[in-house]
């Protein structure tokens, strides 16, 4: 099992889109207690549970490691472990699969330059700006994400987000 880790937008999705395709490797369906984003499929993207499903996951020992992010779970089922798999965690996640399947894994830790993350991250941020425009929401989480990237990458280009029509 090849495990990738990395900052937001250092291009984790788009590897294991080509290790998917060239090598054939398969994407590990993680779970999560947040909501769909446009385009995502149960099952594909995300297993997509209610917070008080995924607790009581938790108290099961279904996981073999799980997080909280942005106020939502993500985990990986101990059931869906296999050489044939990739999957994106965060440093705290591979911490767990390294006390308990060592063996089993490979890891991955990738790096791009702080220009090529802030260029990433504002295309993200126009991206969600002018969704929100157009569909008129007040998106509560969206304005939290956003203030968490304000955070990390202190660009002027985010302030206009808050400008959002109610």
């Amino acid at each position: 099992m090849l495990i990738l880790v990395g900052p937001s937008a250092s291009g984790k999705t788009q590897i294991v889109q080509l290790l998917r395709k060239d090598y054939g490797l398969n994407k590990m369906v993680t779970y999560t207690s947040r909501l769909p984003r446009v385009g995502e499929v149960d099952g594909v993207d995300y297993h997509f549970l209610s917070k008080e499903e995924f607790e009581k996951k938790i108290k099961e020992d279904f996981f073999i490691e799980y997080v909280v992010y942005n106020g939502n779970y993500y985990g990986t089922a101990k059931a869906c472990i296999s050489n044939d798999k990739v999957v994106i965690l965060e440093p705290s996640g591979l911490k767990h699969y390294l006390e308990k399947v060592r063996s089993q894994v490979k890891v991955a830790f990738l790096r791009c330059s702080d220009e090529i993350v802030r260029i990433r991250t504002i295309k993200y941020c126009v991206f969600f700006l002018v969704f929100t425009f157009l569909y008129h929401k007040k998106d509560v989480k969206l304005q939290s994400r956003l203030t968490e990237i304000y955070k990390i990458h202190n660009h002027h280009i985010i302030n206009y987000l808050f400008v959002i029509p109610s």
